[in-house]
């Protein structure tokens, strides 16, 4: 999430592809993948950093597990 509070392009594609979201939140794969990666609370969010110093938020990171997936199409 942005500070402003809107919504990533990455949580908008989640958002627009109906059922990926819930789709990957289900997945045990994905949430193991998840929670091996490093992290840090920042600001009061959990931020993700497995591509490098590049702290990414959990609709990043459940974006790239669904394009990786191919739960979203054409990605």
């Amino acid at each position: 999430m942005t500070d402003s509070g809107a919504k990533s392009f990455e949580g908008r594609e989640l958002d627009r592809v109906g059922g990926v979201r819930k789709q990957v939140l289900a997945s045990k794969e994905f949430r193991a993948w998840r929670d091996s990666l490093p992290s840090q609370n920042i600001d009061g969010e959990k931020l993700y950093f497995h591509w490098g110093d590049t702290p990414r938020d959990d609709d990043q990171v459940m974006y790239e597990w669904a394009v990786q997936s191919g739960l979203i199409p054409g990605a």
